[in-house]
């Protein structure tokens, strides 16, 4: 009903539409069209499921451009990527994965000391990392995780074997 299982074998499983207005069952963004239909929709669908402040919306909103657009700069993947987004009476979730290249191969081409997955998201993470600076400042990963500790929220990032996790 969340769309896992018809990305994973698609063969197998029906296409689910949205679960409801409090949740949106995982979608998959292919090109910056799609990426922006995908935020709006998120957005929209958080005005009218929760009394989220304005401050909170426009954090999530330029976070989840932020990473999105990361998918479809730096993953190389020809699937683009997926979001899923749910409303629970605590917290709202989030989740973006793609199924790219991952950050380790990403940045080594620009920083060759990189060793492994968690030391390539633990470089990404600060301020100014970018393996182009012609497509991108290196603000996107590092302001996402102040917005989410700021708002007492958990941020957490895989890529391969890499995992960190933050929570405020």
């Amino acid at each position: 009903s969340t769309n896992w299982s018809h990305f994973l074998a698609p063969g197998h499983h029906p296409r689910a539409d949205s679960l409801s207005d409090r949740h949106l069952a995982l979608v998959q963004f292919a090109d910056a069209a799609a990426q922006h239909r995908v935020v709006k929709d998120v957005i929209d669908r958080l005005m009218q499921a929760t009394p989220i402040r304005r401050g909170a919306l426009n954090a999530l909103e330029w976070t989840l451009n932020e990473v999105t657009d990361n998918v479809l700069n730096h993953a190389e993947s020809a699937e683009g990527g997926y979001v899923q987004m749910a409303v629970l009476p605590d917290r709202v979730a989030l989740c973006v994965v793609d199924v790219g290249q991952g950050m380790l191969r990403s940045l080594r081409g620009a920083f060759l000391h990189l060793k492994d997955d968690t030391e390539a998201i633990e470089y990404a993470l600060r301020q100014g990392v970018t393996r182009d600076p012609s497509i991108g400042q290196g603000n996107g990963l590092k302001g996402s995780l102040r917005l989410a500790m700021g708002f007492g929220g958990r941020f957490e990032i895989r890529s391969h074997r890499g995992r960190i996790l933050w929570e405020a």
